[in-house]
């Protein structure tokens, strides 16, 4: 930048320095002063007071100019190697290597930031095995009956599963649940035909609750026995459990444990404080039979109902869990001592009946249902995006905060449709599920074609500007079936290939980054294809780093060697003195004041901070009160803008 002023010019006789000059405003309240000697008659001016610069001096107090370093130097005091040891003026580094902590975590890289935790992924398998991902299995229809209805239930018994879907009960062996095969169904007989309001399992009978007129049905293994269990009227059921060895049931606000068959309902166990509460759920806990009661939204709550003393019967249950206001409970689910809730806004989990919730893992459609297998719960995800709905999974072997009981979790199996996912199962170790409107889903015996993670931001906990150079890519092994492709997006933008590696190829890839002008964040998608000829077979990808040039806005500094002398002599030859002791004492002032002043030099004019003041005397003043002599000056621009 330029300032212009009026004509100033230094006047002094030996013993009376003059910091006079032109004085402009400048930005937020700056008063800039300037001199009209630099540059014709002087070389520089600070403050506007102005001076010729010794250019014979040596190397070590020479006139110099130049960026501020990018980078303070460091030592890595770590016990093991790491990004850390690289040294600070090469590339800068980000690497990921490890997706078992699961999706939503916003950015990668900032002090808060967890490890192992990315933004989001989809078709591709994160959690069953560290420091890798592979691509899932695509999905194919797992029926060939009616499609499913707004109600449905998925429940294995006795070696079968059972699909409850309207008024329609289907089943088929768990055994004939095989990729890329879909099962065939059999109808369940001697049925009512309404439409069944609940259904649940002790292992091996299934129970149905239906209306008024049927109450609830047992149905035994294979669907050869079908009893009407109870003949009491159920009508108005609203949630029909089996739990530790309990058969529970909600009619609306009342709660009921079912000792036996018969004509009529037992007496009521619990009786919600509220008529027009609803049960809605129960679930297995340690020691406790969890129930879900539905208050509208505003006070959804689980109740823990355990045995009473004589060990025959329950004790009504106090509350163990409120929601927050506006979350309804959706569905319960116990698993390894766990408590699983969905709700309309996502899935929670409650690690023990005397435990605080989890936080929420947000799930934007709700969650209507959850199954466990292993280590893992599997959940149903609606509408993942606009062209997928299926489930989500989530790790009980991997906390991203234990202590908050917040496990990990990511996308799992899709079906390329959209709905709401009511049911879920795990038959002989494939997961199930069904689709509003939709029907049944199961794996294929392919792999899905393609998918992703995606990093979260990268901003190397710098907010300045940095230049993505670099991006190195690794798989398990040399690239044999299929691809893998890096993309990158700058604060937040559209994403845009890096590369393709395709095979053969070996296990490691560097890729040059598209040049764009510097980014505050990045993020990074890596993208795993199927081999189009093997679509079982797809790339085992182990880890991603990130190479960035930092380019923050850089000061400007100085060492300026000034002549500090009581007769001088300017670019035109003319006297150029004044009192070196009060010339040294004004630029001290302005170093220890540390406010911003102005810097002259050829026809540019900086805001600059005076950081520095040495004096180096070589004789004294003809008045010998003081010295003449070389004033070492070190200032220091503001960063200058693009």
């Amino acid at each position: 930048m330029r300032f212009y002023g009026g004509s100033t010019a230094f006047y002094g006789e030996a013993g009376a320095a003059s910091f006079y000059g032109s004085e402009a405003e400048g930005g937020s309240g700056l008063v800039v002063v300037t001199s009209d000697l630099v540059p014709s008659i002087m070389n520089c001016a600070i403050n506007g007071q102005a001076f010729m610069i010794d250019l014979t001096q040596p190397f070590y107090r020479a006139y110099r100019r130049q960026l501020a370093p990018l980078v303070r130097s460091q030592a890595d005091t770590s016990n093991e190697p790491g990004e850390q040891s690289m040294d600070p003026n090469g590339l800068w580094r980000r690497s990921f290597e490890d997706w078992r902590n699961g999706a939503g975590q916003r950015w990668l890289d900032r002090s808060s930031s967890l490890d192992n935790n990315y933004w989001t992924s989809k078709g591709v398998d994160t959690l069953s095995t560290p420091w890798q991902f592979t691509l899932l299995p695509d999905t194919i229809d797992a029926d060939t009956a009616t499609a499913g209805s707004p109600t449905m239930w998925l429940i294995q018994a006795g070696g079968y599963v059972y699909w409850v879907t309207g008024t329609h009960v289907y089943y088929t062996l768990a055994t004939n649940f095989v990729p890329g095969t879909a099962p065939t169904w059999t109808s369940v007989s001697g049925l009512p035909s309404a439409a069944v309001l609940g259904a649940c399992s002790d292992g091996y009978t299934i129970y149905l609750a239906y209306g008024s007129t049927s109450g609830i049905y047992t149905v035994e293994p294979g669907g050869t026995s079908v009893t009407n269990y109870l003949t009491a009227s159920v009508a108005g059921t609203t949630a029909l459990g089996y739990a530790n060895g309990r058969l529970m049931l909600g009619i609306g606000p009342t709660l009921y444990n079912i000792t036996a068959g018969g004509s009529s309902l037992p007496t009521a166990l619990q009786v919600l404080p509220n008529a027009n509460w609803t049960w809605t759920g129960f679930a297995e806990g340690d020691q406790v039979i969890y129930a879900a009661a539905n208050s509208g939204g505003t006070r959804d709550s689980v109740y823990s109902i355990t045995l009473q003393t004589d060990g025959t019967t329950l004790e009504p249950g106090p509350l163990a869990v409120v929601m927050p206001t506006g979350e309804t409970i959706t569905c319960i689910y116990g698993y390894l001592g766990f408590l699983v809730i969905g709700s309309s806004q996502g899935i929670r989990l409650l690690p023990g009946n005397d435990a605080p919730l989890s936080p929420l893992i947000t799930i934007p459609f709700g969650v209507y249902c959850a199954a466990g297998w292993g280590g893992f719960i599997w959940f149903g995800w609606a509408d993942f995006d606009g062209t997928s709905t299926g489930l989500g999974k989530l790790s009980l072997e991997n906390f991203v905060n234990e202590s908050l009981s917040l496990p990990a979790y990511a996308s799992d199996r899709m079906a390329s449709t959209q709905g709401s996912v009511l049911a879920v199962t795990i038959a002989n170790g494939i997961p199930v599920f069904g689709v509003s409107g939709h029907g049944l889903f199961m794996d294929s015996a392919n792999l899905v074609a393609a998918g992703y993670t995606q990093s979260g931001f990268i901003g190397y906990d710098l907010t300045d500007p940095k230049i993505a150079a670099l991006i190195d890519l690794q798989a398990e092994s040399a690239l044999t079936y299929g691809s893998y492709e890096a993309f990158i997006s700058y604060d937040g933008g559209a994403f845009q290939s890096v590369g393709l590696v395709s095979g053969p190829a070996g296990a490691i890839n560097t890729l040059r980054v598209p040049i764009a002008p510097g980014a505050s964040k990045f993020e990074v998608q890596i993208w795993l294809y199927a081999d189009p000829v093997m679509t079982t077979q797809g790339p085992t990808f182990t880890r991603f780093t990130l190479r960035s040039y930092p380019a923050p806005l850089r000061p400007i500094t100085w060492q300026l060697p000034l002549i500090l002398n009581e007769e001088g002599v300017s670019l035109s030859s003319s006297s150029a003195g004044y009192d070196p002791l009060a010339v040294l004492v004004a630029l001290e002032t302005l170093a220890q004041a540390g406010s911003p002043v102005t810097y002259q030099e050829a026809d540019e004019t900086y805001i600059v901070f005076v950081t520095d003041v040495q004096f180096l005397p070589d004789q004294t003043t003809s008045k010998q009160h003081y010295y003449n002599g070389l004033a070492l000056v070190n200032l220091q621009s503001l960063p200058v803008a693009n």
